[in-house]
């Protein structure tokens, strides 16, 4: 069955128009000698927002692209008006050890991070004079070509969901089962479920989960291109796809092109696989989170508390009816929660959510222990189908339940109990070590592995409150 993926980011609706590229064999890099540079006094120059590197379908390296050449490609050498508009042409050539090869291009850069061409024949002679002649041997039938950025920045996904769908590939039509497409914890990926039908034979059920990275529209019809993060089996170069798409009120239709080369998506019929889908709906709140986890009180000067993981330094924000997960070193969200049950048990409180993480979904029971004013437990269960099961025994198996420690923004160090010096020694003398609370600064407490000179921790403490979990004997 086809995979969906939707870094779809190209409009290749434009093939229509008549310019298309015939390729000649591929030249490698080590194949390259010299790329003369132009004959004119005026150097030919690419836009400069087009440098940087390009995944092209089926290569499993990027191209480089410079204000001045292309890998594989060559030096451009020379520039004319085209017959598409703003777009020009683009003389290169590119010499190697045995040949020489002239080939005109014409460039679409449809997003930042998507960048569609077409190219002539490779011609073995030319010369800048000779731009108009080359740049004529473009076919009405050459197809477009596209260009992913290899570092491209995540871009939020035009399409909604959730959302239920039918689908049809070249395989057949999928009308007797319900696929699904489901929203990430981050806006630009999407979970795809595609379905096995028995009408389609040999058909297996398939999920893609596809990262978007750009939007845009061309003659009123809209585009968006992404990649599938979820086959590395694949090529970074094969890993991308171009989507068409048309929305309703209720949903809409998105076309999907077979592969990373996007040909022949000038229209949504016409696209290798078809989705028709209806926007569906996700649990809404129910209920809302402690006031202790939300903000301070009006003595502390008001505001939203942040509170830090001691386990991934992911911070979390938490209003009255959400529970964000964020990530600090890329940004974006790793988990999104809405509160559907709450019940104060004094100290803790046991709460059963509908929780977004990555692109799984489920409903969990969540129990937080409050142990400070600045220190918190988190305590989490399985992802169950339904709210009634969240709590239960199969979804809160303790040898499977996830544990995390929050501390608030901002904490204030506190001085350590129990000031001195303490020996612990373990079943071996590796795990003989010292302990110092409260020695070298009141609110630090150091532990040293006595036979691990080198092994020195400190540790900073930001609460009184201590409990045992455990001891072995």
């Amino acid at each position: 069955m086809m995979a969906i993926w939707l870094l779809a980011a190209l409009a290749v609706s434009r093939a229509h128009q008549g310019l298309a590229p015939v390729f000649a064999p591929e030249l490698d890099d080590d194949s390259v000698v010299h790329m003369q540079a132009p004959s004119s006094a005026d150097a030919c120059q690419l836009p400069p927002e087009w440098s940087g590197r390009w995944f092209l379908n089926e290569h499993n390296q990027p191209l480089k692209i410079t204000t001045t050449s292309i890998s594989l490609k060559g030096r451009c050498v020379a520039t004319s008006e085209s017959g598409y508009g703003q777009a020009k042409n683009y003389l290169f050539k590119l010499e190697t050890k045995n040949d020489v090869c002239w080939r005109c291009m014409v460039f679409f850069f449809e997003h930042h991070n998507v960048l569609q061409f077409k190219e002539s024949r490779c011609s073995r002679t030319g010369s800048a004079e000779m731009i108009s002649q080359i740049c004529s041997g473009f076919n009405g039938d050459d197809p477009m070509m596209t260009l992913f950025r290899a570092d491209a920045h995540p871009q939020p996904c035009p399409i909604d969901a959730p959302a239920n769908f039918t689908y049809r590939d070249m395989k057949g039509s999928c009308r007797s089962r319900m696929s699904t497409i489901d929203a990430c914890a981050s806006n630009s990926k999407l979970r795809l479920r595609f379905q096995a039908c028995p009408e389609i034979t040999y058909s297996e059920s398939q999920v893609d989960d596809i990262e978007c990275i750009g939007a845009w529209e061309y003659h009123n019809s809209r585009y968006f291109a992404a990649k599938l993060v979820n086959h590395p089996a694949l090529f970074e170069g094969e890993k991308y796809r171009c989507f068409m798409y048309e929305k309703q009120s209720d949903g809409g239709r998105v076309g999907i092109s077979a592969d990373a080369a996007c040909r022949g998506l000038i229209g949504v019929d016409s696209a290798s696989t078809v989705i028709d889908y209806k926007i569906d709906s996700y649990p809404t709140a129910q209920c809302t989170f402690p006031s202790f986890l939300r903000h301070y009180h009006a003595e502390q000067g008001g505001g939203q508390k942040k509170w830090e993981s001691v386990a991934t330094s992911d911070i979390h924000r938490i209003t009255a009816d959400e529970w964000v997960e964020g990530s600090v070193a890329s940004g974006e969200n790793r988990s999104t929660a809405v509160c559907i049950q709450e019940e104060d048990l004094g100290k803790t409180h046991r709460i059963v959510v509908y929780l977004v993480s990555g692109c799984s979904r489920g409903y969990q029971c969540i129990k937080v222990h409050r142990r400070d004013e600045q220190v918190i437990e988190v305590v989490r269960g399985l992802l169950a189908p339904n709210a009634l099961e969240a709590c239960s025994e199969e979804y809160i198996d303790e040898h499977l339940m996830t544990y995390d420690t929050l501390l608030l923004a901002g904490s204030v160090e506190q001085h350590c109990p129990n000031h001195g010096r303490y020996k612990i020694h373990g079943c071996d003398q590796d795990n003989a070590a010292s302990y110092y609370f409260g020695c070298s600064a009141k609110h630090q407490l150091i532990v040293n592995k006595q036979c691990r000179p080198n092994e020195t921790g400190t540790i900073v403490l930001l609460t009184r409150a201590l409990k045992t979990i455990g001891s072995s004997r």
